[in-house]
């Protein structure tokens, strides 16, 4: 199993509350269930990096995004020095 169901559950169960404008029982069962799904998330999940899909990744990022074409700021003073 992956993220997307966990995230996309809890964003519809949001949507229906507001939509709603009161929270329900129906509402509370969802919630109840939805705190089970990350943990079946991570259960599921290998943790293993898959290096060919990172290259395609990298590949569409630098696609996109040239990385000369980033800002980045300058360092500031140092906080702890003062």
């Amino acid at each position: 199993m992956s993220w997307v169901p966990v995230v996309g559950n809890l964003e519809n169960l949001a949507f229906d509350i507001q939509q709603a404008g009161s929270l329900t029982d129906k509402h509370r069962r969802r919630y109840q269930k939805a705190r089970e799904l990350p943990g079946q998330a991570i259960d599921g999940d290998d943790g293993d990096t898959s290096t060919k899909l990172l290259t395609h990744l990298q590949e569409r990022v630098n696609k996109e995004m040239s990385a000369d074409g980033l800002w980045v700021p300058t360092p500031g003073p140092d906080p702890q020095a003062a």
